[in-house]
């Protein structure tokens, strides 16, 4: 029996699809023949109990290489059945092998953010009981996923105070942090006029820093050169992300805050 995931090294978050292949399955069994299978986890070094993965997903299916809707996937005393078979006389295959989805925030046992470990449990009766594997089934090896779901921390702060007033070419300064046990960049915008083209600087410059070493910056600094800029009420934002998958996609979580002030006519 055998399992995988995409990019088992980075965070996860909300919604993720856990793939794998059983091996050696009875070649085009009828619906009360094909195998049952358990996906469980626990928190790592944290837990004793295994939790059993039983909400309903749904896989997409192909015969013999044509496109055959879908399967509602429903945990049963939380068994799913596996409908992968690729004998003959009819071949089925699942769509990316799709064997559980895993929803989160973990609510069951400990849960939270932190470090899980997941396997594979393959009912067969008369299979004897070996470590934690219970009797009358086969488990796969246990694989490890680090869940995060926690936003990053960003503050943002002007020297001279929130809500101030300036004329246009004032330069005008703070402070700045963006910080998460797994950081992965930030970014500065100002509304509702963009600043002249380097009007405003930071240090140290996300550009210089693609990918930030954890837990990020906790005390950097930023200007803004005003001149060239409008008369008018503006906000500076200040956008953190990390390095989550969330959803089964790199957009990682992400957080911001926000200063604002007004540069006035001069008189």
């Amino acid at each position: 029996m055998g399992g995988g995931f995409t990019a088992k090294e980075s965070p996860f978050g909300g919604v993720i699809r856990i793939s794998g292949t059983i091996t050696n399955a009875p070649n085009n069994p009828t619906e009360a023949g094909k195998l049952r299978y358990k996906v469980q986890f626990r928190k790592y070094m944290q837990e004793m109990d295994w939790h059993d993965m039983t909400n309903p997903f749904r896989i997409w299916i192909r015969k013999d290489g044509i496109p055959s809707g879908h399967i509602d996937q429903e945990a049963v005393s939380g068994y799913y059945k596996y409908q992968k078979d690729l004998s003959q006389p009819l071949i089925t295959e699942v769509q990316d092998d799709v064997m559980a989805i895993w929803r989160t925030p973990v609510t069951e046992g400990v849960g939270g953010d932190g470090l899980y470990e997941i396997r594979v449990l393959l009912k067969q009766l008369g299979a004897p009981a070996i470590g934690d594997c219970p009797a009358d089934h086969v488990c796969s090896e246990t694989f490890k996923v680090m869940i995060d779901n926690t936003k990053p921390t960003v503050e943002i702060t002007l020297d001279s105070g929130p809500c101030e007033e300036f004329t246009p070419g004032s330069l005008i300064s703070g402070t700045y942090k963006a910080t998460d046990p797994h950081i992965w960049y930030y970014r500065f915008s100002v509304l509702p006029y963009n600043p002249p083209p380097g009007g405003l600087t930071h240090a140290p410059s996300a550009e210089d820093y693609p990918s930030l070493p954890a837990p990020g910056v906790t005390n950097g600094i930023f200007s803004l050169n005003t001149s060239g800029m409008k008369p008018c009420g503006y906000v500076i934002y200040l956008w953190a992300y990390d390095r989550t998958i969330v959803d089964n996609h790199m957009k990682g979580n992400r957080n911001h805050a926000s200063v604002g002030f007004c540069l006035l006519k001069k008189a």
